[in-house]
């Protein structure tokens, strides 16, 4: 997924070694995808808090395939400003899909990775941050795969 606007491109990625948590139940149907960590947490700090005025590119896996969705962010405030300098590694954004506003997606950063839910016609999908070999691949998966499995709190 290429990008004009400053942040980092999301690459498919095939690793026939990639292995899943062993204490997760993996989806039986994904693609991993990747970009560079560094470059979109640095272009995830320049987007402004309560204003849709940034774009952003997100990977999603649907109907068995990978394609890349645009949609406007912003950053969301989730604590007051003293909490917040104290933690400047936590940050919430939404999205929302300009021609459908029906279409969001939410995407949280807690300093060590970044998590992707995209919600799209009332179907939720996920690129869940995994380190393998000291390096992030997200794997991209959709609720409905046959292995999710729905923890408490999503």
């Amino acid at each position: 997924c290429y990008t004009m606007y400053g942040m980092p491109s999301w690459y498919l990625t095939v690793n026939k070694d990639f292995r899943f948590p062993v204490d997760m139940q993996p989806p039986a149907h994904y693609r991993l995808a990747t970009t560079n960590d560094t470059l979109f947490t640095q272009y995830l700090k320049t987007i402004p808090f309560d204003i849709y005025n940034r774009k952003i590119v997100l990977p999603l896996f649907q109907n068995n395939t990978i394609s890349c969705k645009e949609f406007s962010i912003q950053r969301t405030v989730t604590m007051d400003s003293a909490l917040q300098a104290k933690y400047p590694e936590l940050m919430s954004f939404k999205a929302v899909d300009d021609a459908n506003p029906l279409y969001t997606a939410r995407i949280d950063c807690d300093g060590k990775s970044t998590r992707i839910m995209i919600n799209l016609n009332g179907d939720v999908y996920y690129a869940t941050p995994f380190v393998f070999n000291r390096k992030t691949y997200y794997a991209c998966y959709s609720q409905n795969d046959p292995n999710f499995v729905k923890r408490h709190f999503e």
